[in-house]
């Protein structure tokens, strides 16, 4: 009968541990990022690439060169808690990158004004230009939905304020082009039949990241903020992804793909 009774009393006591522990525990997160980014365009066809860098190659343009900055807000939603945290992820980003259209002149005279019937979209025919004066833009909103694994139990255990993390998905990236404040258009066969400059791509990402837990600043503001707020911890972050946003080998998309590095601000909810 003692034993029975202890027994009963360490299942009740490991009942409740395991209930305080998924009730400290953060239910989600919500960041906040921000990274340069620059798009492969083609993995196949260097005229893709060169079209790309005539028109958004300027690498003065920018505060990383010729990569604009993107930025996102991104939701974790905690499922798992066991040695650390898994979370299923949703991301939505902005990015655009903008440029000028092409003046073509006569091949005899780059300096004049006499213009010849070259073709913009095909970089082979651009050698004699010049910038214009109509505004280009490429615009991209990246669509992300993957797993985050976050191992918390270096923190949790012993106070360390550092959380590795991995995370992996699927990703579809929206794009269109836009040429002054007009929908872009192109030529596909010559009976001038024309295409609009938008689509969208899909691939997967992996990625990597450190986060540094900011409650170790200020403890007591911290503890405030996990009773009133619902606060659990507030976090600066780097990562890196891997983004194969190719079409899955689809033709006729463009490569989204790029190495990412990215950096923002993290907060936890109960």
């Amino acid at each position: 009968m003692k034993h029975f009774s202890a027994l009963t009393l360490l299942f009740v006591f490991l009942l409740s541990s395991t209930a305080l522990a998924a009730e400290d525990s953060p239910r989600w997160q919500f960041n906040i990022f921000g990274g340069p980014y620059k798009p492969k365009i083609s993995a196949t066809s260097s005229a893709k690439q060169e079209h790309y860098e005539l028109y958004f190659g300027d690498d003065n343009a920018y505060l990383f060169g010729d990569k604009p900055m993107m930025v996102g807000v991104e939701s974790t939603w905690f499922v798992w808690n066991r040695f650390g945290l898994l979370g299923v992820n949703a991301k939505i980003a902005n990015w655009n990158v903008e440029g000028f259209s092409r003046r073509c002149l006569s091949s005899e005279a780059a300096n004049s004004q006499n213009y010849i019937n070259c073709n913009p979209n095909e970089p082979s025919t651009l050698e004699n230009t010049e910038a214009g004066t109509t505004a280009n833009r490429l615009q991209v909103v990246p669509l992300q939905l993957g797993l985050v694994y976050r191992f918390t139990y270096l923190h949790t255990k012993y106070g360390i304020p550092i959380e590795p993390y991995l995370k992996a998905g699927f990703d579809y990236f929206l794009w269109w082009a836009s040429t002054g404040s007009e929908r872009a258009y192109r030529p596909v066969n010559e009976d001038q039949e024309e295409k609009a400059g938008s689509g969208g791509t899909g691939g997967y990402h992996m990625g990597a990241g450190l986060s540094l837990n900011l409650n170790w600043l200020d403890p007591r503001t911290a503890s405030r903020g996990r009773v009133t707020s619902g606060i659990a911890g507030s976090f600066l972050f780097l990562e890196i992804n891997s983004l194969k946003v190719a079409g899955f080998k689809e033709p006729a998309r463009l490569d989204m793909s790029a190495t990412q590095y990215t950096a923002g601000i993290a907060i936890d909810f109960l």
